[in-house]
């Protein structure tokens, strides 16, 4: 085992990393250099004469989602999350305020339904079991809230991004700020280098000897689940803006971060996109370019062979072997059913587990455990919410079409394998696609019918 020890946080929210002075610690820096990194690029996006306050606003929600370390919290909310209450304050009042119409926006009706299905039922799970939210009830309320937040968003996002130049402006920022995170990141790996043991150090996965960071997170597992998602929109800046540098450092720092999730996430991406993109390895051009980056992937992946395969233990002990311990078996789900029939109630991944019952961690499980009965008809309402998108249009861009179906379609593998269900960034393939067919379209209610 190696010779240095993980440190975890000493704070726990924004207010006290500054007011207990940790900030000042050598194990703060790459904390602090992100903080002025951040303030440079939220200032950067709020001083373009060119985009409306709607635009930047959830421009930033789905930028600064990765950004959820202790440090960027106050009260529980991550940034993401303030600039989130932010746009969604601002449709709303702008709906008001104009008197819009309301916009038939699949995405955002379904938010909203599923949102407030959460909260009539945590209502009636709270009257039927008083004791469940004895010590949970705000930090549940929040989160439902949380869905709410998503769905308005999405809206404003539908609203706010009405050509192709804004919806590309979108993507670059989310990537731009991906970048920083990822910069953080490798921040860290230097710190550690040089002999500071930074905040947020952890052995990778508790299977191998070798360092792995939290960067802009909580945690290493949390900044693999949240920036590995964005696969689709590193391949549209790659294919689009030509940014292969951009590409080639998202591609390392998933690799290196030794995070079972992400790693599975980041091969059920990359077999798609290899699916997806099959022709156009041969192609001339692509394939002097392609070559040398598989041949870099397929050395790291011999060099790294011994913690790869710890990895895959890990998946196969606890994800697939693993019942109890690993929180992914029937038997857990039983006993949650059995003592709570009515479930818990939306908890996301904060509020999974209840008292005295073993942690439960299979997202579809989780799912069933607290929405019970009602569980399988969301499951249903989301499925036929991307059939009837995919069935509405087709982007005419091949690339860009490509590329988010891939996020789609590896958005309900996370669904169904991890507890990230409304992560803003999961959902953002899906919000893209049909903005993108929606631009075409003059009304909602006369979708077309190309087939995909």
């Amino acid at each position: 085992m190696s010779d240095f020890n993980e440190v975890r946080y000493p704070f726990n929210s924004a207010i006290e990393f500054f007011r207990d002075g940790y900030w000042r610690q050598p194990a703060a820096i790459h904390l602090i250099f992100a903080y002025i990194a951040v303030a440079a690029f939220v200032l950067f996006v709020l001083t373009r004469k060119k985009y409306s306050a709607g635009q930047k606003l959830v421009a930033l929600y789905f930028c600064l989602t990765p950004f959820n370390n202790f440090a960027f919290q106050i009260g529980g909310a991550s940034l993401g999350d303030f600039f989130g209450i932010l746009a969604s304050l601002y449709f709303v009042g702008d709906w008001v305020l104009k008197l819009r119409g309301w916009q038939n926006n699949l995405v955002t009706n379904f938010l909203l339904l599923t949102a407030v299905t959460f909260a009539a039922h945590a209502l009636v799970v709270e009257l039927i079991y008083p004791n469940l939210n004895d010590q949970a009830g705000f930090t549940r309320v929040a989160l439902i809230l949380k869905v709410f937040v998503l769905a308005f968003s999405v809206s404003l996002f539908s609203q706010e991004f009405g050509s192709e130049e804004s919806i590309d402006w979108f993507v670059n920022q989310v990537v731009n700020f991906a970048l920083l995170a990822i910069g953080v990141y490798f921040l860290q790996a230097v710190l550690l280098l040089v002999g500071i043991v930074p905040y947020g150090l952890y052995l990778g996965a508790n299977f191998v000897p070798v360092p792995t960071f939290g960067g802009v997170s909580i945690e290493r597992g949390h900044f693999g689940k949240f920036v590995t998602p964005l696969f689709p929109l590193f391949l549209i800046v790659l294919k689009k803006d030509k940014r292969w540098l951009a590409f080639a450092v998202f591609v390392l720092v998933t690799l290196v971060n030794i995070s079972a999730s992400s790693l599975i996430y980041f091969a059920g991406y990359s077999a798609l996109a290899i699916l997806a993109y099959r022709r156009s390895f041969w192609k001339a051009k692509t394939f002097g370019l392609t070559v040398p980056l598989v041949l870099a992937f397929v050395g790291m992946l011999i060099a790294a062979r011994s913690i790869l395969w710890s990895v895959c233990q890990k998946v196969i002990e606890l994800a697939i072997e693993g019942d109890r311990s690993g929180g992914r078996g029937t038997a857990v789900l039983w006993e949650y059913l059995s003592r709570y029939p009515l479930g818990l109630s939306y908890g996301g991944s904060t509020l999974r587990v209840a008292a005295n019952l073993d942690e439960i961690n299979s997202g579809v499980l989780a799912f069933i455990s607290q929405l019970s009965l009602l569980a399988p008809f969301i499951l249903f309402a989301l499925g036929f919410l991307v059939y009837r998108i995919l069935r509405s249009g087709r982007i005419d861009d091949v690339h860009i079409r490509r590329a988010l179906l891939i996020g789609i379609f590896m958005m309900f593998f996370i669904f169904f394998s991890d507890i990230l269900w409304f992560v803003p960034t999961i959902w953002a393939p899906l919000v893209l696609y049909y903005q993108f067919i929606r631009k075409g379209s003059s009304s909602d209610l006369v979708p077309k019918l190309t087939p995909i």
